[in-house]
């Protein structure tokens, strides 16, 4: 992408004012290995910037048809999150596998987490 973001394919951008997928501005996709993926919570706001790429945060509550997301955008996914005893394990840092998340089988979409497969580190 852009700038030399490294990002999912699917995780929102904002570009142009526009909200689009990283995977449309590309002819293919490629695989990356990395160490971690990372994502957050703000409680106002909802997005940052990574090499200058304006990028969706978790429980952002946006509403249009790229952006929106039943539980990454809402506060579902918030909720989860506070569930886990974060505050007193390392300022907030979490480990989510895929075998933590929850999807729906019609879509694939995922619509929850397993909370008892997160790593509080």
């Amino acid at each position: 992408v852009e700038n030399d973001l490294i990002i999912t394919a699917w995780h929102p951008i904002r570009l142009s004012s526009q909200w689009i997928m990283p995977c449309s501005l590309v002819s293919s996709v490629h695989e990356i290995s990395c160490d971690a993926v990372y994502n957050f919570v703000l409680d106002q706001g909802h997005t940052v910037f990574v090499n200058d790429i304006e990028c969706v945060t978790l429980g952002h509550g946006f509403q249009e048809d790229v952006v929106r997301h039943a539980y990454y955008g809402s506060q579902r996914v918030v909720k989860d999150l506070e569930k886990l005893d974060i505050e007193q394990n390392n300022g907030g840092i979490i480990e989510i596998s895929e075998g933590a998340l929850i999807r729906s089988k019609k879509t694939g979409l995922v619509k929850g987490l397993q909370l008892q497969e997160i790593l509080v580190q």
